[in-house]
């Protein structure tokens, strides 16, 4: 991982959706449970995880997950679906 990836808890029911942003300056690894995004502009990584967090952002996430009794999932390909809501696109370069 390196500093403005996006990480996103992909299992678990309870857990799953749960957004952060990794802000660190050293190198670091994650197991199988989280997806990490790496972002073209990760300087959008605060904006986009504020919004995944938000009613909306979850809802999105909520759609896609598969699996039951606990073991719910949700897989890079459906993130990668994910919308999220960008003003005037000058703003977002």
């Amino acid at each position: 991982m390196i500093a403005g990836d996006l990480l996103i808890n992909s299992t678990g029911d309870g857990t799953i959706g749960r957004v952060a942003v990794y802000d660190e300056q050293f190198p670091a690894v994650v197991d199988g449970h989280i997806t990490i995004v790496r972002l073209k502009n990760p300087k959008l990584a605060w904006y986009i995880a504020a919004y995944l967090l938000s009613t909306q952002g979850q809802r999105q996430i909520y759609r896609y997950i598969n699996g039951s009794s606990g073991q719910v999932e949700i897989y890079p390909v459906d993130i990668a679906r994910l919308w999220v809501p960008f003003g005037e696109q000058e703003n977002v370069k």
